[in-house]
């Protein structure tokens, strides 16, 4: 229902966040979307979790597109 944009070491990114910590990253400009899944619990780690994934979109998979 509702999506937050975001950016991505330089890139607009667009996510859908759901429950559990299921995510929908779109960025449009690279014709890339990136889905991730995770525990159907909820509780407070998901907030590090939300870091964590941020982080490796961040550091392995955009840098990964550019080689």
């Amino acid at each position: 229902y509702g999506w937050w944009s975001r950016d991505f070491d330089g890139r607009e990114g667009c996510f859908a966040w759901g429950y559990g910590g299921q995510y929908i990253i779109v960025f449009r400009e690279l014709k890339l979307i990136v889905v991730t899944t995770s525990s159907t619990e909820v509780g407070d780690a998901r907030r590090d979790h939300r870091r964590q994934i941020f982080d490796i979109v961040e550091r392995l998979v955009l840098p990964a597109l550019s080689q």
